[in-house]
């Protein structure tokens, strides 16, 4: 959907991408088609070339061609910042969604981040933001949204975690994994998954020689999954030591 609004003697497109699947188990859904214009007004060819980028992206995620889908996301929201537009945080949060289904996490994460930015900055001046009106009736909304946001984050960051992990990239691993466990959400209902990740976690900072965050993660995945395989118990020993031994015990 687009919204086209008129600020004094200047014409100001303000972009809105709603329902892309971005959030909670992130399903796939049937998506809108973007083309449509709520309030005509004149644009450049330029400007709806770039406008017709989105609904390519659109038909490219229906058909599970992902990595093209992020492409011409991208390529939109590179276009569009070179005409006068403003580009909601929805398009990044969606140009996060699309690179994460493309496994390009990295790429996920800044757009993620990008989004989170611009909602945390813009919700502080709510009342004089008539833009952030249009997307949020309350704060509420917002705050809801930034929280389905840190969930989105958190995600993407343990899922290149998991990849550098493979690398046995240790140091970037264990950052990795600190950050998206700071975001973590709710785990109640998925803690058999975030046993492991804890876990993973654990092992990262303890190849690091780092015993305190080694034996946090440790700790926490035991206690969500007692029945986690020996090596893990083991390393949680090992951390416990190293500890004790650092204190002179």
């Amino acid at each position: 959907m687009l919204r086209f609004i008129k600020f004094s003697s200047q014409i100001t497109a303000f972009i809105v991408l709603s329902s892309l699947a971005t959030y909670a188990a992130e399903s796939r859904q049937s998506l809108p088609s973007y083309s449509t214009l709520i309030q005509s007004v004149k644009v450049s060819e330029e400007f709806n070339k770039s406008v017709g980028r989105l609904d390519v992206a659109y038909a490219f995620l229906e058909v599970g061609r992902y990595e093209d889908a992020a492409a011409e996301l991208e390529l939109a929201i590179s276009e569009l910042k070179g005409h006068d537009v403003i580009i909601s945080p929805r398009i990044y949060i969606n140009a996060g969604y699309l690179n994460r289904l493309a496994q390009n996490f990295l790429k996920a994460i800044d757009y993620y981040e990008i989004a989170k930015g611009l909602l945390s900055n813009q919700s502080k001046s709510r009342e004089n933001n008539t833009l952030l009106k249009i997307l949020y009736k309350d704060q509420s909304q917002i705050d809801s949204e930034l929280k389905k946001l840190d969930n989105s984050l958190s995600k993407v960051y343990i899922l290149e975690a998991q990849l550098t992990m493979e690398a046995k990239s240790w140091s970037k691993t264990a950052k990795l994994f600190d950050r998206g466990l700071e975001l973590v959400v709710d785990i109640d209902e998925d803690t058999i998954i975030y046993a492991i990740i804890y876990a993973n976690a654990g092992k990262s900072h303890l190849a690091i020689e780092n015993y305190p965050k080694a034996y946090q993660y440790l700790a926490k995945a035991i206690e969500l999954n007692p029945g986690l395989p020996q090596i893990v118990h083991d390393r949680l020993a090992t951390a416990e030591a190293a500890l004790k031994e650092s204190k002179g015990e």
